[in-house]
């Protein structure tokens, strides 16, 4: 709902302001962007049918007359008469602009229907690309520090698995020399007692045989 407040003039009497224009959602409507619901109301209103007026199949909006509605409607609702902030705004909730005779201005989204208010509430602001991007796309800079942090990270693995390999290695080595020494020494050892008993063995006979 539109409402303009009043205003006293010297007289007494009422005047409207023109750019005094105050919007009043019902409850129903209050989720929607005022944006949305305040292009909704011009385009609705038939005071501004020679400016901008929906289409014949109440799927688009035309605007006719763009520098009366720069200069009478703008300011009326959203307090300025920049008609590229106005279609930025329009963009941003997903409009389409059409071709239309006279390059005339008209614009479309699947939810902006004429008789059909309730549809505003699925619109939804777009969500900008870069942002997505932004929130996506990790910085090419920090991606290629964090690869090197790890692959050096794992270099450093790598070079200590390496370390222990080589210590594991060694400590086989020295246990399989020791086990080498261990075998010499022991049948070294045999071959001392085979000897030892060889000469008790002669030393015995010979004394039997001085007998």
């Amino acid at each position: 709902m539109i409402s303009k407040e009043q205003s006293s003039n010297t007289n007494g009497e009422n005047s409207e302001s023109v750019h005094s224009v105050k919007y009043c959602p019902s409850t129903e409507f209050i989720a929607v962007p005022s944006f949305l619901l305040k292009t909704y109301e011009i385009i609705s209103d038939p005071a501004f049918d020679d400016i901008v007026s929906w289409n014949k199949t109440g799927d688009a909006f035309i605007i006719t007359k763009t520098n009366d509605f720069c200069e009478k409607v703008l300011p009326l609702y959203f307090k300025h008469k920049n008609f590229s902030s106005f279609v930025r705004q329009l963009n941003m909730y997903g409009f389409r602009k059409t071709k239309y005779k006279n390059n005339e201005q008209c614009f479309t989204h699947r939810f902006f229907k004429k008789d059909n208010k309730k549809l505003l509430l699925e619109m939804r602001r777009k969500v900008k690309e870069k942002t997505i991007e932004k929130k996506q796309t990790v910085d090419p800079y920090v991606k290629s520090s964090e690869y090197t942090k790890t692959i050096n990270e794992m270099k450093a693995k790598i070079r200590d698995q390496d370390k222990r390999i080589s210590q594991l290695l060694k400590i086989n080595k020295e246990f399989k020399n020791s086990v080498l020494a261990l075998y010499t020494e022991l049948e070294k050892s045999k071959e001392r007692n085979r000897n030892t008993e060889n000469s008790t063995q002669n030393f015995a006979s010979l004394m039997q045989g001085t007998n």
